[in-house]
């Protein structure tokens, strides 16, 4: 890639080696001035060996996923690009004479003499960038092979002009070597490599072919690689492209009786396949262009006045493929938000663990004369030597889950048809990850080590708590307030001299009041901007620095912090938008609601249940007076959510889902009061296993939030994906329709089941009913009523067997009954017409998206008009339904409107394709075998429709496991965080232990302690993502971004609970080790250990 975000590539790199610079020389600064501080802070690496190696791996989180995301983005680019300079070879530019802009579009082929490019290249002969002018003519064809009997109805037929192509370096074997066109005879046909695949045939072998009904025979000369010369032309990820036959000019020209004419010409730039990209192409475009545009130009063509187009089309692919490169590296980033969150909470905790296990030592030292400066020299000097090491291996880790997930996990998914993506790293890339990974890693370790550096001498030695008053105002330090004014240019370091060492204002005071201010300013700028963003933001830093004032003067926290809880719940959670309620407009988001939903949610949750989890300990009574009572009410409730999600179902806007969520956790809570009564034995370990967690809220709450982070992303993508393949994969997503039938130009569809009848084949039984189309024809255009810019999109003429009962439609406008009524309005009234469905959720080909709400499967009607650009006619229609068919766009995407409509704009409707509904009991899978068989001689090609939703499905399912394994990545971190509590546990209880063992705890009754503590920490970190998780999707799409897509919510709920089951048992194993560890201490040793 050579930008992203906008920037160049180069400068985001030099930029971050000069900030990663400056982190070396702090560090280079620190050894030189304070060796002995600098020793200090290394010689703690070595001493715990498993200790390091868990740090290790929880710094290196935040460089793996960005490493990650830049070599997604890296071998994206690098695949598409390869593929569309292997599909254009030295095809640069391309006069467009037809007019259109998409390669969807079939309708009349423009001719021109075939001298044209003779004549355009005698010009252009001492053109500085072009090298040739270069002639095709374009057909349909269907073929068979003798020797293996397959046959394929839609073949591209290429007539090429030997010696114009082969002067550019002609066309590629297979095998590598490339084919002398000069040999090529006119009973010889090349066979591209798509076409010689489906049609199983190979170098000798001879041909059948038919061409606007005629048959010819041609022995293949050669198996060619698929590019644009040779019949391929459809984007790379369509499954459904034709492949192609080359043959001589002359001979296709005689076969589809265009004597001396072509429909194609494409501009071949002096240079090599790669070299022609750029301002070169764009320079030349330019002039080929304002040549053939003027009266010389119009005159040789002989088109008239149509305007022609030379459209830079290796330019634009590669443009492409840099911004697919881009596309996946943003989102890659933005969904490892979270893992990146998770690892730098898990480095804040880290360095807090380490502080309070040395604090001691940092004690003594304070008291023989280091000052705080001093301690944070050593922890800086510590977590960069952590740092530099898991920089390197986050890195190299990146690189390998990148290209895993990238080319093993996709090519391995979606098969040949991706075949093209190859693995490439780019040194810059994995020196700008590594380089930012370093730097976030340092900020957060300078931060984290700041705040653990402050301590006090006498409670440090001692191993005391500290004195928990509020902090004193100090004496106002005018030397600081001096020095702070200058520095102010630097705003946080001239605000922190002026405030804080100056004036001696508290933190709660310098950064509560600030937090308040700056939420207060995001709502404003949200109210003029209509950032939901902003205003979420703002809304929800409010109460948590409010809450930081009430701590600070130390107000109940457990109300405090529940209260601040609840509120950032209640708006996050709810159905609502409260901000367009209280601003009373409209306000947009996009994928950032997403990341700062999914924080803001964990946090209020975290809050909730440090606070208020020890009334768990309710659920662990073991007296005998109702000791079931509490397990049988649990028990009892979760049936009648379970009742109660049966019931509603789907209904209420997936509803049931939420009761089968409360019945689960509702169970969890049944399942432990059970075990603690039935064996009254765990009761103690149970209540210990909430107790000692609680009892250091901050670890408690930093573990539950990695988890609930990462969960929380994975359950929500879940879901929205499930959603979105249910919408598309549904009972209703084929329309109404089983087989999709195409014929070529000149080929009227409209005949079908009579065409069949007339070759008495079979497949005229399985048809019982058949509705005719148009296809797109090039230069349709429309836009909504009061909208300024046209957008190429299909509008399509339907015949009045299309527009009969038996079309489904997947909502409809208000005021029509059912969809019989909307589809009798569509045939009778030339105003009316449906939209695809595609067209609403903007999955479709075009760069065109209509904003429908529907609400019950009703909608308001909306008006578009529809012009001819071509002609400059245009007409307004409104749109009243919407067709449920979920097809690839190419055989779907439209406007559709009668024939009487259609005539009025763009002519008589020509019907080139037929929608067909079988017979009972037939598969639209042989049903549509079964019809092409028939007719695949006259070029008729037929597919089922579910077979290609399913085949479409299955690259979007492809696509979501790559993203949703990416982000368990994020789980390392949690999981990560547990080892080190569960191993720092085990250490600085080391007394409890055997004080536990002196007063008759078993050996497996500590482990399960230790188990059970484990066990807390994760279930409250798994249970708050999922609940998150769940509330949060439905909310999406009932009352939020996809509420238009009129989706019956639904959860899949077996693929949650597979990740949610995975993370709790790889998290409890983490944890066994040292818990097994602490239970074998004997008792004396563990009693006089200090």
């Amino acid at each position: 890639m050579s930008e992203l975000f906008g920037l160049s590539m180069n400068i985001i790199m030099y930029v971050l080696l000069a900030i990663f610079g400056v982190c070396i020389a702090t560090v280079g600064f620190i050894f030189l001035t304070n060796r002995v501080m600098f020793k200090m802070g290394l010689r703690n690496i070595p001493r715990r060996g498993l200790q390091t190696g868990l740090i290790i791996l929880g710094l290196m989180l935040a460089t793996l996923i960005i490493t990650a995301a830049f070599t997604t983005g890296d071998t994206v680019d690098h695949s598409i690009s390869s593929k569309a300079y292997d599909h254009w070879q030295r095809t640069d530019l391309n006069v467009n004479l037809r007019g259109d802009d998409s390669e969807d579009a079939i309708g009349p082929d423009v001719y021109v003499d075939q001298n044209v490019a003779s004549k355009l290249q005698q010009q252009f002969a001492n053109d500085p960038d072009i090298e040739a002018f270069m002639p095709f003519l374009y057909a349909r064809a269907a073929a068979t092979s003798y020797v293996s009997n397959l046959s394929e109805a839609s073949l591209n037929l290429v007539g090429v002009d030997p010696e114009r192509l082969g002067r550019v370096g002609g066309l590629r074997l297979v095998d590598g070597d490339r084919f002398d066109l000069s040999s090529l005879q006119p009973a010889q046909v090349l066979v591209s490599q798509r076409a010689a695949n489906d049609l199983d045939i190979h170098n000798g072998e001879l041909l059948q072919m038919f061409i606007r009904g005629h048959q010819r025979d041609a022995l293949v000369a050669g198996i060619v690689k698929d590019e644009q010369a040779s019949g391929d032309l459809g984007n790379f990820d369509d499954s459904t492209r034709a492949g192609g036959l080359v043959m001589t000019l002359p001979t296709v020209q005689e076969l589809t009786r265009h004597e001396n004419a072509v429909n194609y010409i494409s501009i071949a730039l002096k240079g090599d396949v790669h070299s022609t990209v750029g301002p070169r192409a764009d320079s030349a475009a330019v002039r080929v262009g304002e040549y053939i545009n003027s009266p010389e130009g119009r005159s040789l063509l002989g088109l008239g006045d149509q305007i022609i187009g030379v459209e830079k089309v290796k330019n634009e692919d590669v443009a492409d493929a840099e911004e697919f490169g881009n596309i996946f590296t943003t989102f890659f980033l933005i969904v490892g938000m979270f893992s990146i969150a998770a690892g730098i909470m898990l480095i804040f905790m880290i360095f807090v663990m380490l502080a309070a296990e040395r604090k001691p030592e940092m004690g003594m030292a304070r008291a023989v004369g280091a000052q705080r400066s001093n301690l944070v020299q050593s922890f800086v000097s510590e977590g960069m030597s952590y740092n530099l090491i898991a920089g390197a291996v986050g890195a190299a880790l990146g690189v390998g889950a990148a290209l895993l997930l990238i080319v093993g996990f996709l090519r391995l998914s979606l098969g040949d048809e991706f075949n093209f993506i190859t693995a490439h790293v780019s040194i810059r890339s994995v020196v700008i990850s590594y380089c930012l990974g370093i730097v976030l890693t340092f900020i957060t370790v300078v931060i984290a080590s700041m705040m653990v550096s402050s301590v006090n001498i006498v409670a440090a030695i001692r191993g005391t708590p500290e004195d928990e008053t509020p902090e004193e105002r100090k004496k106002v330090s005018w030397q600081a307030l001096l020095i702070g004014v200058p520095l102010f240019i630097v705003p946080p370091l001239g605000l922190w001299l002026i405030l804080r060492k100056g004036l001696g204002i508290a933190w709660a005071w310098i950064l509560c009041p600030a937090g308040i201010i700056f939420g207060l300013f995001c709502i404003m700028l949200a109210n003029s901007g209509g950032s939901e963003f902003l205003f979420s933001f703002g809304f929800s830093l409010i109460p948590l620095c409010v809450a930081g004032l009430a701590a600070h003067y130390r107000a109940p926290s457990r109300v405090t912090w529940t209260a601040v809880g609840v509120f950032l719940a209640a708006y996050w959670l709810s159905p609502w938008s409260i901000g367009e309620k209280l601003l009373g407009r409209e306000l947009n988001g996009d994928i950032e609601m997403f990341v700062i939903s999914g924080i803001m949610v964990v946090v209020s949750f975290t809050l909730i249940i440090v606070y208020n989890a020890r009334l768990l300990s309710l659920l662990f009574q073991s007296e005998d007076s109702g000791r079931y009572r509490v397990a049988a009410a649990a028990a009892f409730l979760t049936l009648i959510a379970v009742v109660a999600g049966v019931v509603i179902g789907d209904r209420g806007d997936g509803l049931g889902q939420l009761f089968y969520l409360l019945a689960g956790l509702l169970a969890i809570a049944s399942a432990f009061a059970f075990v603690a009564v039935r064996f009254p034995r765990f009761a103690p370990a149970l209540k210990m296993g909430v107790a000692y967690p609680l009892s250091n809220r901050f670890r408690t709450g930093m573990t539950i939030a990695m988890f609930s982070l990462i969960i929380f992303s994975l359950t929500t993508f879940s879901a929205v994906n499930a959603n979105f393949a249910a919408l598309t994969s549904g009972s209703d997503s084929d329309g109404g329709w089983d087989v999709v039938v195409t014929g070529n130009e000149g080929t009227d569809a409209s005949r079908l089941k009579a065409d069949l009848a007339e070759r008495r084949s079979s497949a005229a039984d399985v048809v019982a009913e058949s509705g005719a189309v148009t296809t797109f024809r090039g230069q349709q255009e429309v836009r909504e009523i009061g909208g300024k810019d046209w957008a190429v999109y299909p509008v399509i003429a339907a015949s009045e067997a299309f527009l009969s009962p038996g079309t489904v439609l997947d909502s409809r406008g208000k005021g029509y009954a059912n969809d019989e009524a909307v589809l009798e309005a569509v045939r009778t009234d030339p105003k009316l017409a449906l939209i695809d469905a595609t067209a609403i959720d903007g999955f479709n080909d075009y760069d065109y998206s209509v904003s429908v709400k529907v609400d019950n499967e009703q909608f308001d009607p909306f008006t578009v008009d529809v012009r001819d650009a071509a002609a400059d006619k245009q007409n307004t229609v409104t749109v009243i339904g919407v067709w449920s068919n979920r097809a690839p766009s190419k055989f779907v995407s439209g406007i559709y409107v009668n024939q009487q409509s259609y005539r009025e704009v763009f002519g008589a409707a020509a019907f080139t394709r037929t929608f067909v509904r079988l017979a009972g009991g037939v598969e639209s899978v042989d049903g549509a075998r079964d019809i092409e068989s028939a007719l695949g001689t006259r070029g008729i090609q037929a597919d089922s429709l579910r077979k290609l939703i399913d085949d479409a499905s299955a690259q979007d399912r492809a696509f979501t496991r790559m993203f949703q394994a990416f982000m368990a990545l994020g789980l390392f971190v949690g999981i990560a965080a547990l080892g080190v509590v569960a191993f720092r546990s085990v250490v600085e209880r080391r007394q409890q232990i055997g004080m536990l063992r002196a007063i008759g705890y078993q050996t497996e009754s500590v482990t399960l302690t230790f188990m059970l503590e484990s066990t807390f920490v994760a279930l409250m970190g798994i249970l708050s993502g999922v609940v998150g998780g769940v509330i949060v999707s439905r909310n999406l799409f009932t009352t939020g971004q996809f509420s238009g897509e009129g989706v019956d919510f639904t959860m899949p709920w077996g693929e949650v609970l597979v990740f949610v089951a995975l993370a709790f048992v790889v998290s409890l194993f983490m944890t066994w080790w040292p818990s097994r560890s602490a239970a074998q201490v004997p008792v004396a040793e563990a009693l006089r250990y200090e």
